[in-house]
């Protein structure tokens, strides 16, 4: 259990290891978010679907690989 909780605890946190990450918060709900509305709609749309989450984390990507690493 000590260490889920330690996992959690660094993925959680930004590049400094202190401080929480609004990013990645807003990127686990927005997939979430994603994933809750494709299964509740019913949908067979998996290529919109996909698109949806890669995009989301593209955008994650991007973001950490163009600020500054302190």
């Amino acid at each position: 259990m000590k260490k889920l909780i330690e996992i959690l605890n660094h993925y959680a946190t930004a590049r400094d290891g202190i401080s929480y990450s609004l990013t990645k918060a807003a990127g686990v709900c927005g997939v979430v978010a994603v994933t809750y509305n494709f299964v509740r709609s019913g949908s067979a749309d998996y290529q919109g679907y996909g698109i949806a989450v890669a995009g989301l984390m593209a955008a994650l990507a991007l973001k950490y690989a163009v600020e500054d690493k302190e």
